[in-house]
C-alpha cells in the first residue's frame, strides 16, 4: 500500500507495511473505558507506517487497524498509551475493531518496555529533547495525520468523525491534543489524565522522600491499616456506609490517634507507630519543603499508599523494610532533572527535592505540562471532551484534575458546553479492580452521542460488584442518597452537597 504524505506532516515516511489478519482472538485487559473481554475471530488490515523527522535520527511507528469496509462504522479512533509508552503495543485495539472503528496508535519513537533510562539521554548530561517532544505531543499529531490519510486511502472516503480514547498517560495525551492540536479530534475521552506532568512526576516521589527523612520504611501492611482506619472514619460522611469515601475533602481523620493501637500484618500483631502516623499525614498533605508553601497535592485518604509509598520487606521480618519507589518518579528525576542515570534517589535531600520540583516546572511545563486552561480553539472547532477521575487514584492525584477544570472554567465560564468533568468516588487508577467504587462504563458511547447528536451527558453510568449501580455526577455536584436500596443508582440524586 502506498499513501500520500499528509499536508502539514513534519516527518519523512520510510516504509509502509500491510498485513491482512483474520480469525484474530485475544483477551484484552481493562483500560480506562475499554472493558476486559475476549474478542474472537476479528478480521482487519494492519497497516504500519514507519517515519522519521529529518535531522533527528528518530524512528517512529504508527499502527492502523482497519476493519473490512462492510464492518467499518465510518469513524476513526486514536488510542493513547500508559506510563512511558506512547501507545504501542495497544491492547485496546480489538474492542475498537469489534465496534467498527478504524483505530491507530503510535510508539512515539520508543517501544513499550523501554524507559527513559534507555532513550531519554542524547549524550551524557544532555536530554534527548526530540524524543521527549515526540512522547509529549508531536507523535500524537503525526499519528493522527497519517492515520486519517490511510483511512481515506483504504476506504476511499474520509472518516466522518474522529475520537480519542486514553487513560493516565493517554488521558494527558487527550488533553494535549485539545490544547495544542484542537482540530485533530471531534470527541476526546481524557480519563484520569497525567496532566500537570512537570509537577506530578516530582510529587509522586514525595512519599519516598518523607520516609527517607524519617529514616524509617514501614511495612506496607501498616500503611494499609492506616488507610482502612481512615475509610472507617470517613466512609459515612456522604450518609452511606459502603466502604467508599465519597467526600475525601471533608475527611479530617488524624492517624496520630492510632499510635500504640494493634493491627495485624501477615498474621503478626504489631502496633501503629508514631513515625508511620506522621508520614501518612505528610503523604496526604502533599509536598511542602518551605513552611506554608504549597507545591502540589498528596494522596486522598482512601487511596492506597503502595504505588508511591511502597516498601519491600523481608519475608521473615515484616519490620525490616527497604524503599520501593515509583519507577516513573525516579526516572524523571534521574534522566530529565539530574541528567544523570546513576543518580541515587535515596540520597536526595529536601533542598535538592525542592530545586528539582521548580526546575521541572521551568524546563518542562511548556513541553509536557499539559496544563493550559485555554481551550478556546478546541471549542471553536466544535470539539467535545469528557474527563473523569477516580477519587481513590493512588498514582495521579485527582485534585490535579479538579484544579485544572476549575482553571478552565475561570477562563471560560461556559466551558461545560463542550467539556465536562466527573469524579468517581472509590475508583482507583484506570481499572475497576483498583478500587471498590462504581466504575464509569460506556463513556465512549457518551462522547459519540454528544458529538453526533448534541446530547451532553449530565451523569456517567457506573457499575460495581454484586449489581451495584451509580450515577457519577457532573462536577462539582455529588451523588446524594435519598433513601432506598443503597446499591442502586435510583436511590441517589445529584446535589450541591451531601
Amino acid at each position: 500500500m502506498t499513501i500520500s504524505t499528509p499536508p502539514h506532516f513534519s516527518g519523512q515516511i520510510l516504509r509502509v507495511s500491510q498485513v491482512s489478519v483474520s480469525n484474530y482472538t485475544t483477551l484484552t485487559p481493562y483500560t480506562g473505558d475499554i472493558g476486559a473481554a475476549w474478542y474472537n475471530d476479528l478480521e482487519f488490515c494492519n497497516i504500519t507506517v514507519t517515519y522519521t523527522h529529518p535531522d533527528q535520527n528518530d524512528s517512529v511507528n504508527v499502527e492502523i487497524w482497519l476493519p473490512p469496509p462492510e464492518s467499518w462504522n465510518g469513524d476513526f479512533q486514536g488510542q493513547g498509551g500508559g506510563g512511558w509508552f506512547t501507545g504501542l503495543p495497544n491492547l485496546s485495539h480489538p474492542q475498537s475493531i469489534s465496534q467498527g472503528f478504524a483505530v491507530a496508535s503510535t510508539d512515539g519513537g520508543h517501544y513499550q518496555g523501554r524507559t527513559p533510562l534507555d532513550w531519554g539521554m542524547r549524550s551524557p548530561g544532555h536530554v534527548a529533547m526530540h524524543l521527549l517532544k515526540d512522547f509529549a505531543s508531536v507523535a500524537l499529531h503525526d499519528m493522527t495525520l497519517l492515520a486519517k490519510e490511510v483511512v481515506e486511502s483504504y476506504y476511499g472516503t474520509k472518516a466522518k468523525h474522529s475520537y480519542w480514547h486514553g487513560c493516565s498517560t493517554g488521558g494527558r495525551q487527550g488533553l494535549m491534543l485539545a490544547q495544542k492540536y484542537p482540530t485533530d479530534y471531534d470527541g476526546i475521552l481524557a480519563l484520569a489524565p497525567a496532566i500537570n506532568w512537570d509537577r506530578l512526576l516530582v510529587a509522586t516521589f514525595w512519599p519516598q522522600l518523607v520516609m527517607q527523612q524519617y529514616g524509617v520504611f514501614p511495612p506496607g501492611c501498616e500503611f494499609e491499616a492506616i488507610r482502612q482506619k481512615a475509610v472507617e472514619a470517613c466512609d459515612g460522611l456522604d450518609g452511606v456506609v459502603d466502604g467508599v469515601v465519597a467526600a475525601p475533602g471533608l475527611c479530617q481523620f488524624d492517624p496520630m490517634t492510632l499510635i500504640g493501637q494493634p493491627f495485624l500484618c501477615d498474621k503478626v500483631q504489631l502496633s501503629f507507630t508514631e513515625d508511620a502516623a506522621k508520614m501518612a499525614k505528610l503523604m496526604w498533605r502533599g509536598p511542602q519543603i518551605t513552611a506554608g508553601r504549597f507545591m502540589w497535592y498528596g494522596l486522598t485518604p482512601d487511596a492506597s499508599f503502595a504505588a508511591l509509598g511502597g516498601t519491600s520487606c523481608s519475608k521473615w521480618n515484616v519490620t525490616s523494610c527497604l524503599p520501593s519507589p515509583f519507577s516513573m518518579a525516579t526516572e524523571w528525576l534521574q534522566v530529565f532533572l539530574a541528567k544523570d542515570t546513576n543518580l541515587d534517589t535515596s540520597t536526595i535531600t529536601p533542598t535538592e527535592y525542592e530545586t528539582f520540583f521548580y526546575d521541572s516546572i521551568d524546563q518542562y511545563a511548556s513541553i509536557i505540562g499539559t496544563s493550559n486552561p485555554d481551550l478556546s480553539a478546541f471549542r471553536a472547532a466544535g470539539g467535545k471532551m469528557i474527563t473523569w477521575h477516580g477519587l481513590s487514584d493512588s498514582i495521579i492525584f485527582p485534585n490535579g484534575s479538579s484544579n485544572y477544570y476549575e482553571r478552565v472554567l475561570e477562563q471560560d465560564p461556559h466551558a461545560r458546553d463542550f467539556y465536562r468533568y466527573f469524579e468517581a468516588p472509590g475508583v482507583g487508577h484506570c481499572n475497576p479492580l483498583a478500587g471498590i467504587g462504581a466504575y464509569p462504563v460506556n463513556v465512549m458511547a457518551d462522547i459519540v452521542k454528544w458529538v453526533e447528536q448534541d446530547e451532553a451527558p449530565e451523569v456517567l453510568n457506573a457499575t460495581g460488584g454484586e449489581g451495584k449501580t451509580r450515577n457519577i455526577c457532573l462536577y462539582p455536584l455529588v451523588s446524594k442518597y435519598i433513601g432506598g436500596d443503597q446499591t442502586l443508582a435510583e436511590s441517589y440524586v445529584c446535589a450541591e452537597t451531601f
